[in-house]
C-alpha cells in the first residue's frame, strides 16, 4: 500500500460497512470494525529451505462465516481485539506458523 493513492486492490470494505478485508503479500485479514476485532483469514508459510504454502489456516475452534463482500470468507482462527500490543499478536501468528511448519516437516519426512 505504501506509495500508492489506489487501495482498491488491496482494502475491501464489506457491503454492510461492517468488515474490511486487508490483503497484504503473505497475509489477508480480517477486521471487524464495530468491535474493533481482527482475525487472519490467508497467510503465507514458509519453511526453512524456502518452500512456502499459501493456506486459510485453522486454528481453535471457533468458526465464523462473513458476507458482504465480493467473495464469501470463512474463518477458523479466533478474532483477537485490534488493540492488543503488535508484539501479542505476533506471538500469536507465530505460534500458528510454527505449528504448521512442525507439521509439514512430519509430513515430509513420513514419505
Amino acid at each position: 500500500m505504501i506509495g500508492s493513492d489506489d487501495y482498491s486492490m488491496v482494502i475491501e470494505k464489506s457491503s454492510d460497512g461492517n468488515a474490511l478485508c486487508i490483503s497484504g503479500q503473505c497475509a489477508t485479514y480480517i477486521l471487524k470494525l464495530k468491535k474493533n476485532l481482527i482475525s487472519l483469514y490467508k497467510i503465507t508459510v514458509r519453511d526453512a529451505n524456502n518452500e512456502w504454502t499459501e493456506e486459510t489456516p485453522v486454528f481453535g475452534q471457533e468458526k465464523m462465516h462473513i458476507d458482504g463482500f465480493k467473495r464469501h470468507y470463512s474463518i477458523q482462527v479466533p478474532f483477537v481485539p485490534d488493540d492488543v500490543p503488535d508484539e501479542e499478536l505476533d506471538t500469536y501468528m507465530e505460534n500458528y506458523v510454527q505449528l504448521r511448519q512442525k507439521q509439514r516437516e512430519e509430513a515430509v519426512n513420513a514419505i
